[in-house]
């Protein structure tokens, strides 16, 4: 049930399966370096991932990006 607030989030912004994946990193408070190393990608690709994930959830940064899900987290409680 603690996910269920980033499920309903991702999936209306229609993220893809690895835009998700490494949103679910991001959150849970790993950079960039260390996403790629989890999931076994390159650097490059784990920004080009996040450059779309910020698109679709129309947030500039990786900061938006945690304030975005905080205050979805807290409209579901």
């Amino acid at each position: 049930k603690t996910k269920d607030w980033r499920v309903k989030l991702f999936a209306e912004r229609h993220l893809t399966k690895r835009q998700t994946e490494v949103s679910e990193f991001l959150f849970s408070g790993l950079v960039a370096k260390e996403i790629a190393d989890r999931m076994g990608i390159s650097l490059k690709t784990v920004k080009f991932h996040l450059t779309g994930v910020y698109k679709k959830l129309q947030v500039k940064n990786k900061s938006e990006f945690l304030h975005l899900c905080y205050n979805s987290m807290r409209e579901q409680q």
